[in-house]
């Protein structure tokens, strides 16, 4: 064997300096490899931050959207029990027929209901005598 071989292998100086730099490498590496763990996850983040705005905002504007459509129709309802009785059911029929579409458009929808002024139920999807207290989901 060679010396400067013989040397490296007895000798701890060169061990312990390779040793020092790999820890030290490792250290480096395990923190860089951290940091963009965390860089990662914080853009995970955002981005889940992000879809639940949309999410939230297009919901929000959906309703809106439903409530305004609801409005209109309801514009086209009787205002008083002195109508016309045949017109009354036109309006009321016409006004089930529109709201059973929106129902089958929007499953989350539960229940339209047309009320009068004391809360009476004169017209809705879905049809029930008497309301309850917790709809079942539509099927």
């Amino acid at each position: 064997m060679p010396k400067a071989t013989d040397y490296f292998i007895r000798n701890r100086w060169p061990w312990l300096t390779v040793s020092i730099l790999l820890t030290g490498m490792l250290f480096v590496s395990t923190t860089l490899g951290w940091y963009w763990y965390t860089e990662q996850r914080a853009a995970a983040a955002r981005q889940l931050s992000l879809d639940l705005l949309w999410l939230e905002q297009s919901i929000a504007e959906s309703l809106q959207g439903n409530k305004n459509t609801l409005a209109n129709w309801a514009n086209d309802l009787p205002v008083s029990a002195s109508s016309k009785q045949a017109s009354t059911d036109n309006a009321l029929e016409e006004f089930s027929s529109r709201i059973s579409g929106m129902m089958k458009e929007n499953p989350a929808l539960l229940s339209i209901d047309y009320l009068d002024k004391d809360g009476a139920r004169l017209a809705g999807f879905p049809a029930y005598t008497e309301r309850p207290e917790r709809l079942p989901p539509p099927e």
